[in-house]
């Protein structure tokens, strides 16, 4: 705003006139922005983001019920819409550009309109038994509030386009749409006596919108199995509870992340960051969330550096760190991968610092390798992957605890295999090499010459079977 910012006005009003209720309608989702508003005697704060027209209208309608709001409308422009536009469209004998031009003939009179799609939630067939019955009233109905069409879409589903005089108010508006839709609800329930769900479009001036607002219409009749029926589901509002659930994916996400950070788990918060970013926020498109998540494991990152006193510039290159770093970067993808490299630094400069042993970590390894020292995969990657570890943590606590090496300590159980079948057995040293995890008989022969001090063949002479 020009001159001066929202608050400022508020309390300028509040100068002249105490008593004037005044609603809030805002971008700002600031707790101290909000607080202040209502400080100053707002009636209410409604956020853009989360708003939609049902809300506004209850709103205004509790804010205001000695206005008018209720009035008759009967009396504002009628036209008619010809017979066939719905019909002639669904079923293709329309193109896209004919059935705007035979719309937007009749929003010349400065009309808009929307798309109802109603459904008895009956037995197959029971609506189209009753159509004919109430053909005629629902023809006087749409004509009395400002004109329209009906169209069987099935033998269940009613479409209804319907013309809306465009009023500065939306209110007024919008209590338009509202008394249509309860008279088109009474004008069932006295034919059919069904329970009915009606999904509600956008309203729209753009005839070229006709295709986009019957589907609105249609996919907020179809949310009814998640939603409940026998109910009115706004198009907007399924929109918004959809993109809530889609804000609660997000959180369980960053639940699983923090988690992985607390115990050292790197590949789970790798395949949580790349889902983060790869499926969640490209599947929601909304640069505020975008930039919510950056901040969120922004902090998770400095506050684990704090707690394990680890310095930024070990995780960051830079002890001086800006709140818009990722601004720099033009697609999710690359934010993606650079906070992948982040935990990755944290992670390593947390296993060059961290002196604690984890001791049945490590007596869980040993056992692992001592049952499986055969298996020629057998590596300090493969068990790193299979106990969900880091591999350079894993090196550290495991030489921390036993001192020896992950490979070493793999060497010597199968050198200690090696031993007894070369004492007890008539095999051969190529066949023990294998039996024994060596993926050659020469890397048999090198590590086990390294430790006994003799080859294979000669241990066998000194200790073999007499």
């Amino acid at each position: 705003m020009p001159v001066m910012d929202g608050l400022e006005l508020i309390r300028r009003i509040r100068m002249i006139d105490e008593h004037k209720k005044i609603i809030i309608l805002s971008c700002h989702e600031s707790f101290s922005y909000a607080k202040e508003a209502l400080r100053l005697g707002v009636y209410d704060y409604l956020i853009k983001d989360a708003l939609t027209a049902e809300t506004l209208y209850n709103t205004l309608l509790n804010a205001f019920p000695e206005s008018n709001v209720m009035a008759d409308l009967t009396a504002a422009p009628k036209t008619s819409v010809q017979k066939g536009i719905l019909s002639r469209v669904l079923e293709k004998g329309f193109t896209c550009n004919e059935a705007a031009a035979q719309l937007q003939s009749y929003l010349k009179h400065n009309n808009e309109y929307f798309c109802l799609a109603v459904r008895s939630e009956t037995p197959q067939k029971f609506l189209l038994n009753f159509i004919n019955k109430i053909s005629e009233d629902l023809k006087k109905l749409l004509l009395n509030l400002g004109g329209g069409e009906y169209y069987m879409a099935d033998s269940n589903v009613l479409l209804i386009l319907a013309l809306i005089p465009r009023d500065y108010s939306r209110l007024n508006m919008a209590n338009h749409q509202f008394r249509l839709i309860q008279s088109i609800r009474t004008l069932l329930k006295r034919y059919t006596d069904s329970r009915v769900t009606v999904g509600v479009s956008n309203n729209s001036a753009d005839a070229f919108n006709l295709y986009e607002i019957v589907n609105q219409a249609r996919h907020a009749l179809e949310c009814r199995v998640f939603l409940g029926k026998g109910r009115t589901l706004y198009y907007e509002s399924v929109k918004n509870q959809a993109q809530a659930a889609q804000i609660e994916i997000l959180n369980v996400r960053l639940e699983k992340i923090n988690s992985a950070i607390e115990t050292g788990n790197l590949k789970t918060l790798k395949k949580e960051i790349s889902g983060l970013y790869k499926k969640d926020l490209q599947g929601m498109m909304q640069y505020n969330y975008l930039q919510h998540i950056n901040n969120v494991l922004l902090g998770m990152l400095t506050s684990f550096c704090a707690k394990k006193k680890i310095p930024f510039s070990s995780v960051f290159g830079s002890n001086l760190i800006s709140v818009d770093v990722t601004n720099e970067f033009e697609t999710v993808n690359e934010m993606c991968e650079w906070y992948l490299e982040r935990f990755d630094n944290l992670f390593e400069a947390i296993w060059e610092t961290d002196n604690k042993i984890s001791h049945p970590k490590v007596k869980k390894i040993q056992n692992y390798i001592d049952k499986n020292y055969c298996s020629s995969d057998l590596s300090l990657e493969t068990i790193a992957n299979i106990f969900d570890m880091h591999k350079v943590y894993l090196a550290r606590i495991f030489k921390n605890s036993t001192g020896k090496t992950v490979n070493e300590y793999i060497g010597e159980v199968r050198i200690e295999h090696a031993k007894k079948l070369l004492k007890r057995s008539d095999l051969t040293v190529n066949e023990i090499a294998y039996l024994t995890g060596f993926n050659t008989p020469q890397t048999f022969y090198n590590i086990f010459k390294q430790n006994e001090g003799i080859s294979p063949g000669k241990y066998r002479e000194i200790h073999g079977i007499k």
